[in-house]
């Protein structure tokens, strides 16, 4: 009885190491991760505010803001820039126009986006977006777009209060 007492103390001895060994790996583990979690909360907090206002922007557009974003025959540079980035964000093609020379093609997303963006659903649209999907490839390809000068608070709000909202909301996003 007294051999095995000692082999299971032995045993005993060798599990608590394996254990404790276990434990020490554990713990760096949650502080790693406690860190982590600290961080994204820090983040978190620096951006709710812009996707909070980015929201409200949106909630205070109303059709006739879309209306007349939609009735514009030539739409300012900021508008076609918003325009261009729903379009990408909803996946929505282009068209090809054809250029003066016939070699130079280029890609229109205005009318596009009249067609199939710019109607009474687009807010809501905007407002149920799964934000937290976003595909990274639209990522990617909004941000050249949204630095562009045109993309700006101060340029959009005197092109047009619909793209001013929008471009608020796609920064939020972003």
């Amino acid at each position: 009885m007294m051999q095995d007492i000692e082999k299971q103390k032995k045993h005993v001895a060798e599990k608590t190491k394996e254990v404790e060994a276990e434990e020490t790996v554990a713990k760096a583990k949650k502080e790693e991760a406690d860190s982590i979690q600290k961080d994204c909360e820090e983040e978190l907090s620096k951006v709710m505010p812009i996707y909070n206002a980015a929201m409200k922007a949106v909630s205070d557009l109303d059709k006739n803001d879309i209306t007349e974003i939609r009735s514009m025959k030539k739409p300012p540079d900021g508008a076609l820039l918003v325009m261009k980035a729903m379009c990408i964000m909803f996946n929505v093609a282009p068209e090809k126009v054809k250029g003066a020379n016939v070699k130079d093609v280029q890609w229109d997303y205005w009318e596009p986006a009249k067609k199939k963006l710019l109607g009474p659903e687009t807010l809501k649209k905007c407002q149920t977006y799964d934000k937290d999907n976003l595909n990274p490839d639209i990522a990617e390809k909004l941000k050249p777009l949204i630095a562009d000068p045109n993309f700006q608070d101060d340029v959009l709000r005197n092109a047009s209060k619909a793209a001013w909202g929008l471009a608020k909301w796609l920064r939020a996003i972003i």
